[in-house]
């Protein structure tokens, strides 16, 4: 659980990934983060999203969009700085 309020699952697990996905019939989304490496001494976090807006009405789906893009770039940056923390 996230923030005692989002439930999500995790659906696979490689040794530089994991998968999950939301339980939420409303939304389905899921979403894989990963570790590339770059060279011997960078890596590259990448974070994929997916998401089926059917459930939104149209009028809000552009909105909601970039909000969930918003959203997830700061979670993107606690991330990196987590990650680059020494």
């Amino acid at each position: 659980k996230i923030a005692g309020r989002v439930e999500e699952v995790i659906v696979a697990v490689t040794p530089m990934s994991y998968s999950y996905a939301d339980v939420d019939p409303k939304i389905f989304y899921h979403g894989t983060v990963e570790i590339r490496p770059v060279n011997k001494t960078t890596s590259k976090l990448v974070y994929s999203l997916f998401f089926d807006q059917t459930n939104i009405p149209a009028e809000q789906r552009e909105a909601n969009k970039t909000r969930r893009q918003q959203m997830f770039a700061g979670v993107m940056a606690t991330m990196k700085a987590q990650a680059e923390k020494k």
